[in-house]
């Protein structure tokens, strides 16, 4: 809610990615696992935006995914709260 009512021109859009019965065919169809919890598109720029509370950790694939959106040269973020996401921007 926080970014919608501030960059109102701005997407964000969740990933449904957590397993589920049918993971084999939602992969099959294209889901990606390990991809980020958040995509956000500015006018200038995209980013991926993983939400872990301050325990978590990334999983392997996650993590692998962190290093490719990277090599393409996009921004990834690891946030733990409201604070670190406002941070980004």
């Amino acid at each position: 809610m926080w970014f919608r009512n501030n960059f109102k021109e701005d997407l964000i859009f969740s990933v449904p990615n957590e397993r589920t019965s049918g993971w084999n065919k939602m992969i099959a169809i294209g889901m990606l696992p390990g991809v980020s919890d958040l995509i956000v598109v500015q006018p200038d720029r995209v980013m991926f935006v993983e939400v872990k509370d301050y325990k978590g950790l990334q999983r392997p694939n996650q993590i692998i995914f962190e290093q490719k959106v990277k090599a393409l040269g996009y921004d990834y973020h690891l946030v733990r709260s409201l604070d670190d996401f406002k941070r980004i921007f």
